[in-house]
């Protein structure tokens, strides 16, 4: 405490008063040593507190007491008392944030205890609308008086409010923080967010762990050598892609090339584009475009294929295109094998003989169920109508059993027909070759297969239903 101290009291009575303040003005002690003085009395000390400023939180029963004690006890040399408290001020209480996305952890572990680094789930998608964080407000505190009335401010209490970034919105009210689409939720310093694409900043490996949105993914590096990546959305690379275990289910670019060795195959919902695809197996619904070259691949397109830069090639592939087919070179000189099949939808022609080979299974099970029926009539008619009860429960199950049958079967040929016609392109289709196409080729259009075996130059190579193929020169558009 800061002090101050008093003149002694007369020529020989050595008496002394100290004034003990505490830093904060929140005390006040008098402090009286020496030998007894009867100056120092009530209207003294009440003197000495007022010079100073302390007007607030006088005790003066502890100045009486202290007073008494001083006269009553000549003995003691020296007497103490706090005579004046201020009120504290009364601290508020802090604000509270609630996040309610629970962080992954760093490494998945299996079964067997074993760390798996590729199945590192490193994000959290929400949902449009869902909660993400609830903010309570602090309450501040009240101010208080020191001893010279002096007003002593509260703490300030802790205000962890953030703010709602990106596709977040907050209710003042409600304190809530809500996503306002689906996507990645995002918590970086002092902000909330969702992100709609999962951006990968570097490669998806083992540093990224296997990658899995039901949204738009951003992938700027490499998708390496046994890593996965599966988009519901589109999916966009930055690198290359190594691996065969990408799907995206819709659209996927990839900014270089696609060679996975041929392990699996690359999935795309809608187009694919590409500079290269090599030593892979592709399947895209939409149409595929390369730049450069498809080269020791299978690719079944259920659109058009284009490749577009100068010298594009296609050679030691098999191609399976519902559409047209556009490149420079198709071949080499050296007689590398090229299979391109035409105007045909793969995956309905699976379907299709799935479902004639579904309908001729039901066909036969149909006919011992025809059997078993006219064996019933034939009996109901020897009987007259009088069936045991037993028989009647049996023959209604072989009746329904029939029934289902009959069903199954019509459902069956109805798509038989379906897929039937859609298997195919019933428009034209071109096989454009704008440079060189070499022998070793084979163009397959439905039941007719052309093979090539002299070179030909510039040249579109036209199939139309029930029609012989056509050879035009190809002219390119000015």
């Amino acid at each position: 405490m800061d002090q101050e101290t008093g003149t002694e009291f007369g020529e020989r009575i050595h008496a002394e008063v100290t004034l003990a303040v505490s830093p904060d003005y929140q005390e006040a002690k008098i402090i009286l040593r020496g030998q007894y003085d009867p100056r120092i009395d009530y209207d003294a000390i009440i003197e000495r507190l007022d010079a100073q400023g302390i007007k607030y939180g006088l005790d003066r029963p502890a100045i009486q007491k202290l007073l008494t004690d001083y006269r009553t006890h000549p003995e003691r040399r020296s007497f103490e008392a706090v005579v004046a408290r201020g009120q504290p001020a009364t601290p508020g209480v802090d604000g509270k944030l609630e996040i309610f996305i629970e962080e992954k952890p760093p490494v998945s572990i299996d079964e067997t205890g074993k760390a798996d680094f590729r199945n590192i789930q490193r994000y959290n998608a929400v949902d449009a609308g869902q909660l993400l964080a609830r903010y309570t407000p602090p309450v501040a505190g009240t101010p208080g008086l020191n001893i010279r009335m002096e007003e002593v401010p509260p703490p300030a209490p802790h205000d962890p409010r953030i703010a709602a970034g990106d596709n977040v919105q907050f209710n003042q009210a409600s304190g809530e923080y809500r996503a306002a689409v689906h996507g990645i939720f995002v918590h970086e310093k002092d902000t909330l967010s969702v992100n709609p694409v999962l951006t990968i900043p570097g490669n998806v490996g083992l540093a990224s762990g296997n990658v899995s949105y039901d949204g738009n993914i951003k992938i700027f590096g490499n998708i390496e050598r046994g890593s996965m990546v599966s988009s519901l959305g589109d999916l966009e690379v930055g690198g290359m892609i190594e691996s065969h275990a990408v799907r995206a289910g819709g659209s996927l670019r990839v900014k270089k090339g696609i060679n996975t060795r041929r392990e699996g195959v690359v999935t795309s919902g809608g187009n694919l584009q590409a500079v290269y695809i090599e030593n892979s197996e592709i399947t895209v619904s939409g149409s595929l475009i390369v730049e450069k070259s498809i080269i020791g691949s299978k690719v079944i397109c259920d659109g058009d294929i284009a490749l577009s830069g100068r010298g594009s090639t296609v050679a030691g592939s098999e191609i399976s295109c519902f559409g047209s087919l556009a490149c420079d070179i198709m071949g080499s000189p050296i007689q590398n094998p090229v299979r391109v099949e035409l105007g045909s939808h793969s995956r309905n022609k699976a379907y299709y003989e799935q479902h004639v080979k579904e309908l001729e299974d039901v066909e036969r099970v149909l006919e011992k169920k025809t059997e078993e029926i006219n064996k019933i009539k034939i009996y109901v008619q020897r009987m007259r109508g009088k069936i045991p009860v037993d028989k009647q429960a049996a023959f209604r199950v072989v009746y329904n059993e029939y029934r289902t049958t009959v069903e199954l079967r019509q459902r069956l040929q109805m798509q038989v027909l379906q897929f039937r016609e859609s298997r195919y392109n019933n428009t034209e289709v071109r096989l454009i070759i704008r440079d060189t196409i070499h022998p070793g080729a084979t163009i397959v259009y439905r039941e007719s297969v052309e093979k090539i075996t002299a070179p030909q130059t510039r040249v579109v190579f036209r199939f139309k239903p029930g029609h012989a193929m056509q050879m035009d020169a190809f002219r390119p558009q000015r």
